[in-house]
């Protein structure tokens, strides 16, 4: 009878080991991590970049005008290089044509 006690009793622990190494197994994670591989070439990398701001210019000039009036004609575009003293527009002369021959008039009428 002792015999067969100690049987069962083994079973019963073999039982309990089987179980615990079940449920240990079972609640692992599986951590496995996916590799590609290729081999060495060379290529282009592209790069895109977003943001968002002011873009402003490396240096600004305010340009200004001793008489006011209509553009007529305008001789250079933006981005063009131009020197002191250039001619960058033209203005509509008839405002001062006409302000000129009033005065003239008034003048030979007082002469």
């Amino acid at each position: 009878m002792a015999n067969k006690e100690s049987n069962r009793k083994v079973w019963i622990f073999l039982g309990v080991v089987i179980l615990i190494v079940v449920a240990v197994l079972l609640t692992q994670k599986n951590d496995d991590i996916l590799v590609s591989t290729e081999r060495p070439t060379f290529k282009d990398i592209i790069s895109t970049v977003s943001a968002s701001g002011k873009i402003r210019p490396e240096s600004e000039v305010k340009i200004f005008s001793e008489v006011n009036g209509q553009v007529t004609e305008l001789l250079i575009k933006e981005g063009d290089i131009v020197n002191s003293g250039d001619l960058l527009l033209k203005v509509n002369p008839e405002i001062y044509r006409t302000a000129l021959q009033r005065k003239q008039d008034t003048l030979v009428s007082i002469l």
